[in-house]
């Protein structure tokens, strides 16, 4: 806000700005666009993911179903090997560096559940082991 009032603009990353004539006024626009300017950058993700999904013939594997500004959701086969694919493609996707001498950089990690309240952590450039291991824990097997 004080930025806002100073400046009569906010800056929202990749070299955009928001402008505005009265801040106090605007303070709820200025908040949102601040906090969700970035997911841009998820859905950059999603379009080489997809591409990648594509150049792989892995289209009937996988389908990104959703996307909530810096998650991606993606309904995949049980199959510990697509899984890594998945994994290591998306992660990479989502870990790109857009800017020059970035200070905080891009994380990205994966998760596996049948639902949001029970979720189990993949880590990045996980084995096929590994994977099998975290499916048995979500299946119970």
């Amino acid at each position: 806000m004080p930025f806002a009032k100073k400046h009569g603009y906010i800056h929202l990353g990749l070299g955009c700005r928001l402008y505005t004539s009265d801040a106090e006024n605007h303070i709820r626009t200025i908040n949102n666009a601040t906090v969700q300017f970035w997911s841009i950058l998820t859905l950059i993700a999603v379009n080489e993911l997809n591409y990648r999904i594509e150049q792989a013939g892995y289209q009937d594997r996988m389908d990104v179903i959703s996307t909530i500004y810096d998650s991606v959701y993606v309904d995949v086969d049980n199959d510990p090997k697509i899984i890594k694919w998945l994994n290591d493609n998306l992660v990479e996707c989502m870990c790109v560096q857009w800017l020059k001498e970035e200070v905080v950089r891009n994380e990205a990690e994966g998760e596996i559940g049948l639902n949001f309240a029970n979720l189990h952590r993949v880590v990045n450039n996980a084995s096929v082991e590994n994977i099998t291991k975290v499916l048995e824990t979500v299946y119970g097997n």
